[in-house]
């Protein structure tokens, strides 16, 4: 029995090696394996090996215009091959963050996030947040939506709309530093609600009340105008979207699903529990008729091996269960040190077998006040987190450190925070 449709999370092409060598310090890559993705036999095998049926393929990484040319000839060059395996295609497209060294860090130019004290947001090594209040960083967005949207894509998919950097201390009153202090932040801010931008530890009610809303209201804006140029050209538009049960979106990432909701064509949701399956999100499934992508990681990006037989089965058999479509991921595996694409000759055959996953446990916050620790701490950890954040991603040893700690894991594992102090900034879907 063969699912009716199948997705693959597909980064490949010369642009994702090129990132890769950006995000790491000397990968081992098998080149190879990235630039065979989106060749007709490849294309044919998924077919034949999964079911295939939509791929997101690169598009834009967030390098230059000039530097990417190479990458949007590839992968336009390529989508006869898709029709004619019946395959339809997603342009993916990176969100509110760049290439640092290949656009202005100064002047007005320059379309990246800043902290309190003027430094740029990091995303990863090599790349930095972009300002969703900062019209530079809007328009290049907007410019490659909408050169995307004029080629024979089925859909367009911007990936990691992130309003500046996540929360990482929450209170009903008192919201650790997050989002962006930039001077286009500072002047939105004021206009709208008549007082200054805290830049770091935002204290009060009030003040993180606001500034929830501010960074949401945004977010939406700019959603509702990038879909808008999608469905105008005949192409579906998606998100990402991390899983919206067990993520508070409002804090972590500053969108509100509820509100962008209207302004999507599909779901695809990442998620981190691949062998825990997907029970809770049968009411996200079911309420709609949009059709619910999952990419589910074993840890997550850059930390799997190739998935199992049994891993396999129980994922697609979890997807015929429930009504989902599942997103195999097609890249960014590591094995014995090396990166590599998906391997057709190493995949086993997906079956669909009679089981029953327990339900993920999420584990819902009550948002209380501050504790006294929080309102001395949260201000002295508020200065340095952008320094040591930058540090992690620079740092080679730093960045190898940490994760075999498993912290990404933690923070990608972070618990829903749910009060009726939330009500108007976070809503259940």
């Amino acid at each position: 029995m063969k699912l009716p449709r199948v997705g693959l999370y597909a980064w490949g092409g010369p642009g994702t090696l090129r990132l890769l060598n950006t995000k790491y310090d000397a990968p081992l890559v098998d080149t190879a394996s990235f630039l065979e993705m989106y060749d007709d036999q490849w294309l044919k095998t998924a077919r034949e090996k999964v079911g295939a049926t939509d791929m997101w393929v690169t598009y834009s990484w967030g390098f230059s215009d000039q530097t990417e040319q190479e990458d949007y000839d590839y992968i336009v060059d390529r989508l006869p091959l898709f029709q004619k395996n019946n395959i339809r295609t997603y342009a993916y497209i990176q969100g509110t963050n760049l290439i640092v060294s290949e656009f202005p860090t100064e002047g007005k130019k320059s379309p990246f996030c800043r902290d309190a004290d003027g430094q740029l947001l990091p995303y990863s090594r090599g790349r930095a947040m972009t300002c969703p209040n900062n019209p530079e960083a809007v328009q290049i967005l907007t410019d490659r939506v909408t050169k995307a949207a004029q080629e024979d894509f089925d859909a367009i998919f911007v990936d990691n709309i992130f309003f500046g950097l996540p929360a990482w201390y929450f209170r009903d009153d008192m919201l650790s530093f997050c989002g962006c202090s930039c001077e286009h932040c500072q002047k939105a801010f004021h206009e709208e609600f008549g007082y200054d931008l805290p830049l770091r530890t935002k204290r009060g009610y009030k003040q993180v009340r606001d500034y929830l809303r501010f960074r949401t209201s945004k977010l939406t804006q700019v959603i509702q105008s990038l879909s808008s140029i999608a469905r105008s050209a005949g192409k579906e538009f998606g998100v990402n979207l991390y899983d919206p049960f067990w993520h508070t979106s409002d804090v972590m990432f500053g969108y509100n699903f509820v509100e962008i909701e209207p302004y999507l064509d599909y779901y695809l949701i990442e998620n981190h529990h691949l062998v825990k399956g997907n029970e809770h999100l049968l009411p996200l499934i079911t309420s709609s008729e949009k059709p619910t992508f999952i990419v589910s990681y074993r840890k997550g990006i850059g930390f799997d091996a190739p998935f199992s037989a049994q891993e396999l089965n129980t994922w697609f058999s979890n997807a015929h269960d429930l009504g989902f479509v599942p997103c195999l991921k097609a890249t960014e595996y590591v094995s014995r040190g090396t990166w590599h694409g998906l391997r057709w000759e190493e995949t086993p055959v997906p079956e669909i077998r009679e089981e029953r996953l327990p339900p993920v446990n999420i584990r819902f916050k009550r948002v209380r006040p501050a504790s006294r620790l929080g309102r001395i701490f949260v201000p002295i950890i508020d200065r340095i987190l952008p320094s040591c954040i930058r540090t992690y991603y620079e740092s080679a040893k730093v960045f190898c450190f940490v994760n075999r700690l498993g912290l990404y894991q933690r923070m990608m594992h972070s618990p829903r925070l749910f009060e009726e102090f939330l009500s108007e900034t976070v809503t259940e879907p």
